[in-house]
């Protein structure tokens, strides 16, 4: 069978490529990590001197090379001690230091003609099937195992199997940074990065309080109720938590609940600990991020009702809003949990939802291990085609046993509930620079009658761009 790589499977045997021409070309180049970008692929590193175009050409040339030789790329694993040990051994000393700070058992490594790179996304089998390439963005970044005061170089780069689909993504990324949201954004004064952290000013403030209480006013509609919970629940006392069912799941066993109480829905808006793989990566560098956070408790019984109605509910928000987005059935993960009626079960429901939705779905077993059962989740999509975390909606079959969870039936016979996880909007920070993004022409079209002007005052814009929301097959007005 012919092997049909996937657009990550190329652009990690790009990113691994990139590494080798660095060091051919630059021996005395300190790598500090590389991998898949939303955008293509990166590799971060400490350059003894400026990168320029020229050797941005003779590195882009030197891939080209690389990949016509069709090297066989092979993967392995290694504890962190060996690899560390390797790369202490070849000098690179900065990605040893990395690699020597991970916590797991092991270490993913790719290898191409004889050198070795630490690289958790699957490549493809053969280089040859990267055929198209191009470096289009350098940037200095924050990286933790250089002094504060020093920076690291990201090259980030394209990786196609044709040099049409590089074409088109490159003639989109230029019309896209002509109106980049994040310089628009501090601009406007909707937000400012300080030591690569990102800061909401009044005007962002604003739009963000206003979606949350558009969330609160829609979501009264399906019966969920508002809480507010301590902030003590991360893995250590001084830490945001990355999730607020642990306190959720508190609250639940405060006292003894009755199936007459199910479903239970609670929604809480708060700070949350970033666990996105590869965060430093994204727009914001979303260490933590204000979400919704909502867990619903109920019986087997009401499972079929109650994931209908939250996916009606998530479809219409997502419409409303009017961002591109995607749509995915994530698997469940069977290493994890043994297979069960609920599990088959759960798998159908969020079909059959979808369908009665009309939601247009795709299934993806790529990701299933961040989960702990079905997963609906929505991906939104920016101007360059590339796809961000957002909204979700999990069957979670682990925590109501592991947290021990229980409810009372109609027989009196103690129960386990089945739990719905899910987040209405994604990070809100992340959502507020894509409707910047998606939204800023309508803006200007409509404050000023001309999309020619690309500047309107900070309050204006933020004021327009609510209206712009709200205008949208909504019949209520923001408040």
């Amino acid at each position: 069978m012919i092997e049909q790589p996937s657009l990550e499977g190329l652009r990690a045997t790009a990113a691994a490529l990139f590494a080798h021409a660095i060091l051919d070309l630059f021996p005395k180049a300190k790598l500090i990590r590389l991998g898949v970008h939303p955008s293509g692929f990166y590799c971060d590193s400490d350059f003894p001197f400026p990168i320029d175009d020229q050797l941005l050409r003779a590195l882009e040339e030197r891939m080209r090379t690389l990949a016509l030789e069709a090297k066989e790329v092979r993967t392995l694993e290694m504890t962190p001690a060996n690899a560390a040990e390797l790369f202490n051994h070849r000098q690179q000393h900065l990605l040893a230091k990395k690699l020597g700070q991970m916590k797991g058992p092991l270490v993913t490594m790719v290898e191409i003609a004889g050198l070795i790179f630490p690289l958790q996304e699957p490549c493809t089998s053969n280089t040859s099937f990267v055929r198209a390439i191009k470096l289009f963005d350098v940037k200095d970044v924050q990286v933790d195992c250089l002094p504060k005061k020093e920076k690291a170089l990201r090259i980030i780069g394209a990786a196609y199997s044709t040099k049409e689909e590089l074409k088109k993504f490159i003639a989109n990324w230029r019309a896209a940074k002509k109106d980049d949201p994040l310089i628009l954004g501090e601009k406007l004064d909707l937000f400012t990065s300080v030591d690569s952290l990102c800061f909401l000013l009044p005007h962002g403030v604003a739009i963000r309080d206003k979606l949350i209480t558009w969330w609160k006013e829609e979501s009264r509609e399906v019966g969920y109720q508002a809480i507010s919970s301590p902030l003590s629940f991360g893995e250590k006392e001084d830490t945001l938590p990355t999730s607020m069912l642990p306190a959720h799941a508190l609250l639940f066993q405060s006292r003894p609940r009755s199936y007459q109480e199910l479903p239970l829905r609670y929604a809480e808006t708060n700070c949350l600990l970033s666990t996105e793989p590869n965060r430093h990566l994204h727009p914001f560098h979303l260490h933590s991020y204000t979400a919704v956070d909502t867990h619903t408790f109920l019986t087997e019984e009401q499972l079929q009702d109650e994931i209908e109605t939250a996916v009606a509910f998530f479809t219409k928000l997502l419409t409303k809003m009017d961002l591109p987005f995607k749509t995915y059935l994530a698997l469940p993960n069977k290493k994890r949990l043994k297979k069960n009626e609920l599990w088959e079960r759960g798998v159908s429901v969020f079909e059959d939802a979808c369908r009665k939705a009309a939601t247009v779905f795709q299934r993806d077993d790529r990701i299933a291990h961040r989960f702990f059962g079905p997963t609906l989740y929505f991906s939104f999509v920016d101007a360059l085609g590339d796809e961000w975390p957002g909204p979700y909606l999990s069957l979670d079959l682990h925590h109501p046993l592991l947290l021990n969870l229980k409810y009372e039936d109609a027989k009196g016979l103690q129960k386990n509930p089945c739990l719905l996880a899910s987040s209405a909007f994604g990070p809100i920070e992340r959502l507020i620079l894509l409707l910047i993004q998606h939204n800023k022409e309508k803006v200007y079209l409509r404050r000023c009658g001309d999309r020619k002007k690309k500047m309107v005052a900070p309050k204006e814009f933020v004021d327009t761009l609510l209206e712009e929301i709200c205008s949208r097959n909504c019949n209520k007005e923001i408040h």
